[in-house]
């Protein structure tokens, strides 16, 4: 434990040391996640509602949905570089030598800052939107859980994209792929037609990441099982999904000679 905050400390310091890096990330961040929130703006310019959305309640559920998303990026933007970096580029041969676990090192080496003005624009977003509502109710006070959850199961999903990797040796499509299945988060999962919210909520649960749970938190109509047992379920899968990484390694050769 006190080498995996010594090495945590080391790369927050090394982070921190290129600050102009850091603050025009941060700008880029949240110019995108202004976009959204102008987009939003047009959107209900035209029309009062979708499918029974008002706007106030679709920048709750996006507002989550980005701040799980930042969550994850801090805690497991290693997943990101891992088969590009890592798997094809042979990093991984420096990892195994290490007395620590590979897959944390992959997590520590990109754990850091980079998410958390995605995190504090979510969270003025989600803000934002509960004000517009005529009464909060008591629920709403299970949404930070929830955005634990959501990051949760995201870095799950990422995860398990790296375990294939020990497969295909891809170089990270199949982690581009789940960021772009996970924008469908930011959107109440009512707006999509019927066989596509199943597959959301059940093939890829990215559904699960703010919308279900976030439209129990509003006292829409959202089955509340799932919704109270999406934290636990955010465990469950990364759990699964580390043992599944542990599996891939077994499978690894080397890069070198």
């Amino acid at each position: 434990m006190r080498a995996t905050l010594h090495y945590l400390s080391m790369r927050a310091r090394t982070r921190l040391a290129y600050r102009g890096d850091l603050v025009a990330q941060a700008a880029g961040d949240i110019a995108i996640g202004a976009v959204g929130v102008l987009f939003l703006g047009a959107l209900f310019s035209r029309v009062p509602d979708v499918r029974g959305w008002g706007p106030g309640e679709v920048l709750v559920v996006w507002g989550m949905a980005e701040v799980a998303a930042g969550l994850s990026r801090c805690l497991f933007a290693g997943a990101e570089v891992f088969n590009r970096r890592y798997l094809v580029g042979g990093d991984l041969d420096r990892l195994l030598l290490r007395p620590l676990d590979p897959l944390l090192q992959v997590y520590l080496d990109h754990a850091g800052l980079q998410g958390l003005p995605t995190v504090v624009m979510g969270g003025a977003m989600a803000g934002a939107g509960l004000a517009m509502l005529p009464t909060v109710p008591a629920a709403a006070a299970w949404l930070p859980l929830f955005a634990l959850g959501g990051a949760a199961l995201l870095g799950a999903m990422l995860t398990a994209s790296c375990a294939a990797g020990f497969l295909a040796h891809h170089r990270g499509s199949a982690v581009g792929l789940v960021q772009q299945t996970a924008a469908f988060g930011r959107y109440p999962v009512e707006i999509f037609p019927a066989p596509l919210q199943r597959v959301l909520t059940s093939v890829v649960p990215v559904a699960l990441l703010s919308a279900v749970p976030v439209a129990w938190a509003l006292g829409r109509d959202a089955p509340a099982a799932l919704a109270l047992t999406q934290p636990l379920l955010g465990g469950v899968a990364l759990a699964g999904a580390v043992a599944l990484w542990r599996r891939g390694l077994r499978r690894y050769t080397s890069a070198g000679s």
